[in-house]
């Protein structure tokens, strides 16, 4: 990385996305997410999710300005990011700089849980406590028992 740029060997059959996560781990580590967390997406399941008024953006989805948009990004940052870690059962990186929330680690059905809360947050009212956040999980998702 100290000339900025990455060689990439592969061959079809052995990693057929590889490219994708080259590009993701570049990502990453531009915005400040540390090494060694941001390599363990090359081996394992990961979501990148893009906040802002971006190309997918939840805010271009769901067409929310930019005044709205910025007060609900308050809201996303005030959740403690230990107990939502705790709560969903992966790692969570919030880069509110640059609209980014990043989830690694965990299965499938838990990074689709990360970023449920987060659009939630951005899209509609979310509680700000965990407790709250836990409650309203439960009765929104229809999730029995949270220990996924």
């Amino acid at each position: 990385m100290d000339q900025y740029f990455t060689t990439l060997s592969t061959t079809p059959t052995s990693v057929r996305n590889g490219v994708y996560k080259i590009r993701h781990l570049h990502l990453l580590l531009s915005v400040r997410v540390p090494i060694h967390q941001a390599l363990r997406i090359l081996k394992g399941p990961y979501d990148i999710i893009r906040t802002g008024h971006h190309v997918n953006g939840i805010c271009t989805k769901y067409r929310i300005t930019r005044d709205i948009y910025h007060n609900r990004k308050k809201r996303l940052m005030n959740i403690p990011i230990k107990e939502l870690e705790e709560l969903v059962g992966c790692e969570i990186y919030m880069r509110p700089k640059n609209d980014l929330v990043v989830a690694i680690g965990g299965s499938d059905r838990e990074l689709k849980l990360v970023r449920q809360i987060v659009s939630a947050c951005i899209v509609r009212t979310v509680p700000h406590s965990v407790k709250g956040l836990r409650d309203y999980l439960k009765m929104f998702l229809g999730i029995k028992k949270l220990s996924l």
